[in-house]
C-alpha cells in the first residue's frame, strides 16, 4: 500500500511541477473598475426557485436581467412569459423556438447573435444548477447546463457563472 501511496504523490507532483508558477500580479498594479458594459442573461428552462434565484444574483451584477427561456411550443413559451413577468416584474423574457428540441444549440446561438449587436459588452450568463442530494441526482438533473457551459466556456465576450440551489431535504 505505502508503494502506491509515494506513487501517488510523485504523480500529483510531477503534475503540478508540469503547470507551472501561478502568473501573480504585481503589488504596484491598481484595478480599476469594468471598463466594459455587460449584461445578465439567464438561462431557464422552467420557471423555479434555482431560476428565480439565479435572476436575483443577476440583478445584483448588471442593471438589466434577460430570462432566455427555449422552447419548443410558443403558447407554452407565452405562458412561460406571463408566469415570469407576473413572479419577476422587470425581468425581460425572451422566448426562442426550437421545434426540433435543439435547446442548447439555440440559446447559445442565439446568444451569439445578439452579441454581434454590441460586440461592446460582456454576456454573463447564469446556469441555474440543482445541487444533487445522492449520485444518481447528477446524471438526471444539469445535462443541459453542462452542454451550455461545454458550449461557452473560453469563448472572448461571455462569462459563464454557475448558481447553484440546494432542493429541500
Amino acid at each position: 500500500m505505502v508503494p502506491i501511496l509515494v506513487g501517488l504523490m510523485l504523480f500529483i507532483k510531477h503534475e503540478y511541477d508540469q503547470e507551472g508558477p501561478r502568473p501573480r500580479s504585481p503589488a504596484d498594479v491598481v484595478f480599476g473598475p469594468p471598463h466594459r458594459r455587460q449584461r445578465v442573461v439567464v438561462a431557464a428552462q422552467a420557471m423555479s426557485r434555482a431560476v428565480v434565484q439565479a435572476v436575483k444574483v443577476g440583478e445584483t451584477m448588471g442593471e438589466e436581467v434577460q430570462l432566455v427561456h427555449v422552447t419548443l411550443d410558443p403558447s407554452e413559451g407565452e405562458h412561460f412569459r406571463e408566469r415570469v413577468e407576473r413572479q419577476l416584474p422587470g425581468v425581460r423574457v425572451v422566448l426562442v423556438e426550437s421545434p426540433y428540441r435543439a435547446l442548447v444549440g439555440r440559446f447559445v446561438r442565439y446568444l451569439e447573435v445578439s452579441q454581434a449587436e454590441d460586440p461592446s459588452r460582456v454576456t454573463i450568463v447564469l446556469l441555474p444548477e440543482h445541487l444533487p442530494r445522492h449520485w444518481w441526482d447528477r446524471v438526471l438533473y444539469n445535462q443541459n447546463v453542462h452542454r451550455i457551459r461545454a458550449a461557452l466556456v473560453g469563448r472572448k465576450d461571455f462569462v459563464v457563472l454557475d448558481t447553484p440551489y440546494r432542493r429541500g431535504a
